[in-house]
């Protein structure tokens, strides 16, 4: 009986989509490890006026990736995964339209922060990191293929290259005397450089020509838009606070959220890993297999990580942020633990994303995400000036109870529960 579940536990150790998500686990406790040196000295060494700066730079800039059509990448690995020899015609389908488009959203995001009567200095900062939008276009096509192919130890390996490279070249920026600009700089450098040297990796998976002409076909548009407001309205659920603070406050206020939240958010590090893993198989079963009873399961694997992590935040946040990022960082610890709560509906959320994703159900993520933005941005503003950057952490609580609730009534509706 023994040797029967040893050789168990070995088959399902040894299935592809187990390993894929134990070889992008490892990767991203790595890289998230590597990179978390970054978060506890760049704000040490900047303060919290700097460290505000910067990061509503990084905040506003990600943004403005909805207007690149990113979800023109999930229609190219949706329909990839299931045809591996067509995956090159599908990246070449999308590649001219993200090209475009990405010089588009650049244009926008430096219009909007005029607009938007930023500091002239935060303006002449964001004019320079608005390069990273295209940056990211190119990353992501060239991860697509890695994810499509099931090869993502490439994925995972390329993040921890460019963590180590990035973190330690922020570090000695700072220490040589550098600033805000500086880090920005050798953001987009090290990016680059790490995207050449994948580039040519993936080739070996699936080529394509990168500077494909323009392809419009209105199916893929269709559903490309689906995606990319979903994309949207994701990255408003993490990074529009940061950008609300800055708005409604000081540099300094954006410095003390911003230290919690990306601390906390290094407990996302099994999430990604877990998406990227289970698409392409739940994109497989979409057709025939797929039920809420293996979702459920996920479900509940997936909680693991984060109710480790929240018990951790609640435990260790105060001598954490008094000892080793600094006393004028105080407050963040507070706000640690009300944003850890965060990944507890996160996680229980995440196999029910992917698979309304995978089962041509984006319609209504985009629906629930799109309301859910707006009451986002109002319970924001409402909470802010109640309780200051306190209530913004509320906030993202409240919101992302609210999508649990919403994804699980539709998975109810869509997704059929077989035993």
């Amino acid at each position: 009986m023994i040797n029967r579940f040893i050789k168990r536990g070995l088959d399902f150790l040894n299935k592809t989509w187990v390993k894929n998500i134990g070889y992008l686990t490892i990767g991203q406790v790595i890289s998230q490890t590597i990179s978390l040196i970054g978060v506890l000295y760049i704000p040490k060494l900047l303060g919290p006026e700097g460290y505000g700066e910067y990061q509503t730079v990084l905040a506003y800039v990600s943004v403005f990736t909805v207007f690149t059509f990113t979800g023109l990448n999930k229609v190219a690995l949706r329909n990839g995964s299931r045809n591996i020899n067509r995956l090159s015609d599908e990246i070449e389908s999308i590649i001219g339209i993200r090209n475009l488009f990405s010089f588009f959203a650049a244009i926008i995001a430096v219009l909007f922060a005029f607009i938007l009567n930023y500091e002239s200095e935060i303006v002449f900062y964001i004019s320079i990191y608005v390069f990273w939008l295209w940056i990211r276009t190119i990353e992501s096509t060239i991860n697509l293929i890695f994810q499509a192919h099931q090869k993502l130890i490439y994925f995972s390996f390329f993040g921890v290259i460019k963590s180590i490279l990035l973190s330690s070249s922020l570090i000695a920026a700072l220490m040589l005397g550098g600033g805000v600009v500086d880090l920005l700089v050798i953001d987009l450098i090290v990016s680059a450089i790490v995207i050449f040297i994948s580039y040519n990796k993936s080739r070996g998976f699936t080529s394509f020509n990168f500077f494909s002409p323009l392809k419009l076909n209105q199916k893929t548009l269709k559903e490309g838009l689906v995606f990319s407001f979903l994309s949207f309205f994701n990255v408003l659920g993490s990074k529009i606070d940061v950008v609300m603070i800055s708005l409604l406050g000081t540099p300094v206020e954006v410095g003390i959220y911003a230290v919690a939240n990306s601390v906390v958010r290094k407990g996302l590090l099994a999430s990604r890993a877990i998406s990227t893993s289970i698409f392409p198989l739940y994109a497989k079963k979409a057709v025939s297999s797929m039920n809420r009873a293996v979702l459920h399961k996920h479900s509940l694997l997936s909680l693991i990580p984060s109710s480790l992590v929240v018990i951790i935040v609640f435990i260790g946040s105060n001598w954490f942020v008094n000892n080793i990022i600094g006393i004028e960082f105080a407050y963040s610890a507070d706000i640690m633990k009300v944003l850890s709560l965060y990944l507890l509906f996160h996680y229980l959320c995440l196999p029910y994303d992917v698979a309304l994703q995978a089962t041509y159900s984006e319609k209504a993520l985009v629906a629930i995400r799109a309301v859910l933005a707006i009451v986002n941005i109002g319970a924001n503003y409402v909470f802010y000036k109640m309780f200051g950057i306190m209530g913004i952490a509320i906030s993202s609580i409240l919101v992302k109870g609210i999508n649990f609730v919403l994804v699980l009534i539709k998975v109810r509706r869509s997704i059929p529960y077989q035993k």
